[in-house]
């Protein structure tokens, strides 16, 4: 089903009315900024030394034409088999994530509470026995004066 609001269109599968996608904003999380194909990022004179209007007119169209011509060709051929693989690749991930890697570190969770909880009672216990201690010397370590020999003459 498509509906058109404005100049935008928007998409919606048939099978899930949560599922649209905007058929104008491809990239609407802006995955791609990094990419600057348009003819001013990537031809450009100075204006010491220029070309004939009508050159400069006649290159921009085959390099519009040549880019686009090529992409529509060559995204024809590839676009659906790369989708396909990845689709298949984020529902192996998915699967992976939800099925095996989650629960196993669920398990750990459960398995390493016991261990965490005897190692917190051992460091409470060496932490208060040794606390008096460890303040007398840390104070003693800052009031005592190191001096500095020097190594150079």
């Amino acid at each position: 089903m498509s509906v058109s609001a404005g100049t935008t269109r928007i998409i919606t599968m048939e099978g899930n009315l949560n599922s649209s996608f905007d058929m104008d904003q491809r990239d609407p999380n802006n995955l791609n900024n990094h990419i600057q194909v348009q003819w001013s990022d990537v031809i450009g004179e100075p204006e010491s030394i220029r070309s004939n209007d009508c050159i400069w007119n006649c290159s921009y169209k085959c390099y519009r034409g040549t880019k686009n011509c090529c992409y529509q060709s060559i995204t024809l051929i590839f676009a659906p088999l790369v989708a396909f693989c990845m689709g298949l690749q984020f529902a192996c991930l998915a699967f992976q994530h939800i099925w095996c890697y989650v629960p196993c570190i669920r398990c750990l969770k459960i398995n390493c509470s016991v261990v965490r909880d005897v190692i917190t009672i051992i460091l409470q216990a060496l932490y208060v026995a040794f606390l008096p201690h460890l303040h007398r010397y840390t104070l003693c370590l800052y009031s005592c004066r190191f001096d500095c020999v020097s190594v150079w003459p």
